[in-house]
């Protein structure tokens, strides 16, 4: 695999990040199509790359093992900034630091009606209807085991930034703090 393909997975999703926080259409849009679920099958597929843990222990003469080490750590990394860029985008998709739009003629049909025929969700706005739809259908659970598939957890310094970029995605002054200092 090559970490900088995952880098530019985060960018786009960045930029949906964007999409969805000016649109309520991209919004609705980002749900009927199954971007959540490709979120989901997303990080399914990266399990066990930055998993450092099942490496042997680095030999300065094995050029092999070192390759291999530096290669799951440039995943680790990689696979950090596309959860970060993940989170973001979710964050987005339900409404949080929601940008208002000045949208007065780029979206002909409102996004309710779309919704309305769509979907039988009763929530009153796209962004209420997709918490909706994330509740239903247990997505951060499964999107834990992705997490936790990934190795990401099995070392403590990438644990602690995960768990970080978790509790800031429910408070924004949530944080454990580095035990180093």
């Amino acid at each position: 695999f090559d970490p900088h393909i995952i880098v530019r997975v985060s960018k786009v999703l960045s930029m949906l990040k964007s999409a969805l926080e000016l649109s309520d259409i991209a919004q609705v849009a980002f749900r009927l199509s199954g971007g959540f679920d490709c979120i989901l099958r997303l990080m399914l597929c990266l399990e066990g790359i930055a998993n450092t843990e099942s490496l042997p222990a680095i030999n300065e003469s094995d050029e092999d093992n070192k390759e291999s080490y530096n290669t799951n750590k440039e995943g680790a990394e990689a696979v950090l900034k596309l959860l970060e860029s993940t989170f973001g985008l979710l964050g987005a998709a339900i409404g949080k630091g929601r940008k208002q739009s000045n949208e007065a003629g780029g979206e002909a049909v409102s996004s309710q009606a779309i919704d309305g025929l769509m979907e039988p969700f009763s929530a009153s706005s796209p962004t209420a209807n997709n918490r909706l739809y994330l509740q239903r259908n247990f997505f951060y659970v499964n999107f834990a085991v992705a997490i936790a598939g990934t190795g990401l957890l099995n070392e403590d310094d990438y644990a602690r930034k995960v768990l970080n970029l978790t509790l800031s995605y429910m408070d924004p002054s949530l944080h454990l703090a580095d035990p180093s200092g």
